[in-house]
Formats: C-alpha cells, sequence, structure tokens
C-alpha cells in the first residue's frame, strides 16, 4: 500500500526525524508500538496493513 506521502512529509506528521523514519524503512530499528499506531494514524491505515505481503 502507499500513501504518496514522503519521509520528511510522515516525519513532520509524527513528530519525528526523517532519519528515525529512514531507519524504520530500512528495519534498522526496532519500532515501539506507539510509534506503529502514530504511523498509521498519519498513513490513515490500519496496522495489521503494514504487516501485509503483496
Amino acid at each position: 500500500m502507499r500513501a504518496n506521502m514522503s519521509a520528511y512529509e510522515l516525519s513532520l506528521r509524527i513528530g519525528r526525524h526523517t532519519s528515525y523514519i529512514n531507519k524504520v524503512e530500512c528495519g534498522k530499528i526496532n519500532v515501539s508500538l506507539k510509534s506503529i499506531l502514530q504511523i498509521c494514524e498519519a498513513l490513515k491505515i490500519e496496522p495489521i496493513d503494514l504487516f501485509k505481503t503483496e
């Protein structure tokens, strides 16, 4: 699922630095449940959608 949102825009929406978003995308850090929920809210998706494979 694509939200057509840049890492910069997402970082502004959840109050995190862009480097945090990049590390999440690359799987370099563990993400808290709170952060997962913030990301999902910003992307307007359900948490399960983050874990679906196509």
